[in-house]
């Protein structure tokens, strides 16, 4: 069973887009190490390049970053990006109920506050990756 969920994971890829070097490389290294292909970006304005040319099955969004906020960068993708419906998981310091409300207003798919739990983090992935199967079959 373990095997399986690695040789899924091998063919999933996950968007990490945030502004904090620390916060990707700790993020890249529990992913990858769970077997997940990991592209990143610093910015929305990244991310937008990112998503067009990597196609990613998930993302993980930090909302305050320099150019484009997260929050514009999910508006565009929710907007723009309707191929299919990926998953986005908000990561950030804000955790005022109206800014979370926000992030789920423009379709975000979960909202983890930092510092996150990788436990919680790897366990959010697995069940957005898996109901965004179910839909895709």
């Amino acid at each position: 069973m373990a095997e399986a969920m690695e040789t899924m994971c091998d063919q999933q890829k996950i968007l990490v887009v945030d502004d904090e070097a620390l916060m990707v490389t700790a993020m890249r290294h529990v992913l990858e190490e769970k077997g997940y292909m990991v592209v990143t970006a610093t910015n929305g304005f990244e991310a937008i390049h990112r998503i067009e040319k990597e196609k990613p099955d998930l993302i993980v969004l930090d909302i305050m970053m320099p150019y484009v906020s997260g929050f514009e960068f999910l508006n565009w993708v929710r907007s723009y990006y309707l191929e299919h419906e990926i998953p986005i998981i908000i990561v950030s310091t804000l955790e005022h109920e109206e800014v979370m409300k926000v992030g789920y207003n423009l379709g975000a798919s979960h909202y983890m506050t930092k510092p996150v739990s990788m436990d919680e983090l790897l366990a959010a992935i697995h069940r957005l990756l898996a109901d965004k199967s179910k839909n895709d079959r």
